[in-house]
């Protein structure tokens, strides 16, 4: 039968891997926001189709890490 009762350990373990996963998911959305917006706008490139589906995987990245905890990393 599983334990529906949480002990204190597994949910300070449970909270630290929710801050990392927000904090990976928000690192790797900037990273991915300079890399398909900025660098072109730099370089006078322009955008072209791979640099929309990075915008789009950014703000999937962010809005999953809202999900994930909607009051940010110190919640």
């Amino acid at each position: 039968m599983p334990r529906l009762i949480r002990s204190a350990e597994q949910e300070a373990h449970l909270k630290v891997r929710l801050k990392l996963l927000t904090a990976n998911l928000t690192t790797y959305a900037y990273a991915i926001v300079g890399a398909s917006f900025v660098e072109p706008y730099i370089k006078g490139a322009g955008f072209k189709a791979a640099s929309y589906v990075g915008m789009v995987l950014a703000l999937v990245l962010h809005v999953l890490a809202w999900y994930v905890a909607p009051h940010g990393e110190t919640s």
